[in-house]
């Protein structure tokens, strides 16, 4: 059994997180418990890393000594001191982006965890540079038998459809994960209509910004729980953005569904999966984070919509299936049982 242990806070809306949803599927493998180790419940920057599972000490040691394994997964690469209470394996799953100027941990902290597992080839290349202990990669999964693929057409004059379900978990994150950028492209590009996906968090401020910038019937904003593989299906795309790494995860999920589903996304650098979309040209990558650039980008998208779609089709619908994942997380568990 796994002790899985997250810095994320509980969800505010049941079954929309993605950490908690790739958690999920290793515990119906592998059998195990699900705490979370943040303090609040709202999630906040603010938040240092010291104090991740203080107000929760007794329970985290408990399942410590009732399970084998202690598996952690964060955001980022902290310094957690309550690593160093804990008597089983850890493992310690870095989901989010990495900076190239990551802070790393103290050498007592790194050499406490057991195996340090990060969510892409250029997070593992980043700290292969900066630490002298091996660092797994595997890559995020979803479960693909909830999705389908499909066709869909995007004529000269139809409304160009595209989702955004990433939302900001505080004020600051408007900014860097381009909210504003997509709301006055709104106000510029014809034909285009947005759905935002929400889960619970900032809904005021989302809906006082739609109002502000008066795009209110260009926009669809849905707060709750959705089938999204039915969703998707009225889409031709999905957008993302953002200007920093560590503030959205590596290989983001609504990205991820939106592939399976045979609709290209529009994506930026900072995300360590646009190197994966560049590769296999199911989609385009926002070369300045800017307004004008992005308007200039979702021309484009429209104007070469038949050949991205196209590309994304080709996609295996196994790349993002979670057999691999499980096999291999499998394995370190085996390994330090």
């Amino acid at each position: 059994m796994i002790s899985y242990l997250c810095t994320s806070p509980h969800e505010a809306v049941k079954h929309t997180d993605a950490i908690y949803q790739e958690i999920e599927l290793l515990r119906q493998e592998f059998t195990g418990s699900v705490t979370s180790l943040f303090p609040l419940k709202r999630p906040s920057s603010l938040v240092p890393p010291m104090l991740m599972g203080v107000l929760n000490l007794r329970t985290i040691r408990n399942r410590d000594r009732a399970h084998q394994i202690n598996h952690i997964f964060a955001a980022g690469l902290f310094h957690l001191p309550m690593v160093h209470l804990l008597e089983k394996p850890i493992i310690y799953t870095v989901v989010g982006g990495i900076r190239k100027d990551v802070k790393i941990p103290p050498r007592s902290f790194i050499r406490k965890v057991d195996r340090l597992v990060v969510s892409s080839k250029r997070d593992q290349a980043i700290l292969a540079q900066k630490i002298d202990v091996a660092v797994d990669c595997i890559l995020p999964s979803i479960a693909t038998d909830n999705f389908e693929q499909s066709k869909i057409a995007l004529d000269q004059d139809d409304t160009m459809h595209l989702l955004m379900a990433s939302a900001p978990w505080e004020r600051t994150q408007f900014e860097s994960k381009g909210i504003h950028l997509i709301l006055k492209a709104l106000q510029q590009v014809a034909n285009l209509h947005l759905t935002f996906l929400w889960r619970g968090l900032q809904v005021a401020h989302m809906r006082n910004l739609i109002a502000q910038y008066g795009v209110g019937d260009k926009i669809t904003f849905i707060n709750e729980k959705v089938d999204v593989n039915a969703l998707m299906h009225r889409m031709h795309g999905t957008i993302l953005l953002c200007n920093d790494p560590a503030v959205i995860k590596s290989y983001p999920h609504s990205l991820i569904e939106s592939l399976v589903c045979g609709r290209p996304v529009i994506a930026t650098p900072e995300i360590a999966m646009s190197d994966q979309v560049s590769e296999r040209r199911c989609g385009l990558i926002l070369g300045e984070f800017s307004s004008n650039a992005l308007q200039n980008l979702l021309v484009e998208f429209r104007s070469n919509y038949t050949d991205l779609q196209a590309y994304t089709m080709t996609l295996p619908k196994t790349m993002f299936a979670p057999s691999d994942r499980l096999r291999r997380y499998g394995a370190i568990y085996e390994s330090l049982i």
